[in-house]
């Protein structure tokens, strides 16, 4: 998952780094982690209104309530360990989203052509 728009992962809070590592080993928006955490703690679909204020507050303030760490660590754990229950964790009918691939060395190389051949169209 691409997070370059944020900041670098080590400079991350823990607290933070492992929401977004969760949600990126389930291919999920960090803000369905957090609803399917809600449901699995508290054994309801939450009120969206109070979801995004929940979600909020964790985007400015970086604060993760104790229901949604514990269901991080959880996730990260069975994924590791490679026992996944996506009906367990709740998340068999969420929209999962497609790790975006590092392209980095690509559009360097890539980069790197267009300047040598506009040099040598120039020098030419």
């Amino acid at each position: 998952m691409d997070l370059s728009y944020r900041q670098p992962r080590e400079l991350m809070a823990p607290d933070p780094r492992l929401v977004s590592d969760a949600a990126a080993l389930l291919h999920l928006r960090e803000f369905d982690l957090f609803r399917a955490a809600w449901r699995n703690w508290f054994g309801q679909t939450p009120d969206d209104k109070v979801l995004d204020r929940v979600f909020v507050d964790y985007l400015f303030h970086q604060r993760v309530p104790f229901w949604v760490r514990h269901f991080a660590n959880r996730a990260i754990r069975d994924v590791e360990a490679g026992r996944t229950d996506w009906r367990k964790l709740g998340i068999a009918d969420y929209p999962t989203q497609e790790p975006v691939p590092d392209l980095g060395s690509a559009y360097l190389a890539i980069t790197y052509v267009a300047v040598l051949v506009l040099y040598l169209l120039l020098t030419v």
